[in-house]
């Protein structure tokens, strides 16, 4: 013990230099993993953020969405993933505004197997950006990615989807599935032998349907447009672009109309702020179509009118 006591004494200063570099090294790799961690989770923070760093921001309009009024826009689409994720689809139902009951879910039935069994087939977490505003709806994106914690599966799917916000009958309602609402118009022309009213339209996303009454004045069956063409009936907004009806989804026989007829055609314009539509052109109106099915060459039937109605 006294020789220890003699070699301790003598090299005390060599001891606890070791002893320090000693703890140096066994603690240098643990703080720099540590710090590798921590640079990894804050690089990942930074990296989900990127697109949602500011959910109040319209994307597509560019402005900040009110924080009152965020907040209750946030609410209400959280109320509904919430119902469904529970399971409570009467409650979620009610939640959607008139008009996307009318346009896409007249019964809870329909909304039960179009929407919600193939959306909310398993719980789903949300994500919720803010993407267009004009001061009456509110459109914020939505990306419903599938609960980790509920699934257990790690590399779990998403839905995007579009919500709008309106106000109805005294409160907050929702519109989903990428339906933003209905616009009244009850804009006409008309000349001796129709006339054609735009009595709304229902804008979504990527398209509007404009909803309109037809009417033969002359007692003649009339074509609203021959189908010959892509591009005889269109949008047109302030600047001069035209947006053309989707020809490929139509018939004749919805075209047709005898005496009066309500048909909705729809158009190839995607849901802006920016871009407001002047008129709606009908350029290739048959008006007899009886005589005109009697041509063999159906471009030489010269019986036709352009039709315009301002918006």
């Amino acid at each position: 013990m006294n020789r220890i006591i003699r070699w301790y004494n003598k090299n005390r200063k060599i001891f606890w230099l070791v002893v320090f570099i000693a703890i140096i090294i066994i603690n240098v790799p643990i703080v720099l993993n540590e710090y590798a961690k921590d640079k990894k989770e804050s690089s990942s923070i930074s990296n989900n953020t990127t697109t949602y760093n500011n959910k109040s921001y319209s994307i597509i309009s560019g402005e900040t969405v009110k924080e009152e009024t965020n907040t209750e826009n946030m609410d209400i689409i959280n109320i509904f993933v919430n119902y469904c994720n529970n399971g409570e689809i009467e409650k979620a139902y009610e939640v959607l505004s008139n008009n996307c009951k009318q346009q896409l879910y007249p019964t809870i039935d329909q909304f039960k197997d179009k929407y919600y069994n193939s959306v909310f087939n398993n719980k789903k977490s949300c994500d919720i950006q803010a993407w267009v505003s004009n001061g009456k709806y509110y459109t914020y994106k939505i990306n419903l990615k599938e609960d980790i914690l509920s699934t257990g599966n790690a590399n779990s799917s998403s839905i995007e989807d579009y919500y709008t916000i309106i106000y109805e009958d005294g409160s907050y309602k929702l519109n989903i599935n990428s339906y933003i609402g209905s616009v009244e118009i009850n804009k006409f022309n008309q000349n001796a032998e129709v006339r054609i009213e735009v009595l709304n339209k229902d804008v979504y996303m990527d398209y509007e349907i404009y909803n309109l009454k037809i009417q033969s004045k002359n007692g003649k069956s009339i074509l609203l447009d021959s189908l010959e063409k892509t591009d005889t009936m269109y949008l047109e907004d302030s600047n001069n672009l035209q947006y053309s009806a989707y020809n490929h989804e139509l018939v004749t026989e919805k075209l047709r109309v005898r005496t009066v007829k309500n048909v909705g055609i729809k158009f190839n314009k995607k849901y802006t702020t920016e871009r407001k539509i002047q008129k709606i052109v009908f350029s290739d109106i048959i008006l007899d179509y009886d005589n005109y099915i009697s041509y063999t060459n159906k471009s030489e039937f010269k019986n036709r009118v352009k039709m315009e109605i301002e918006l």
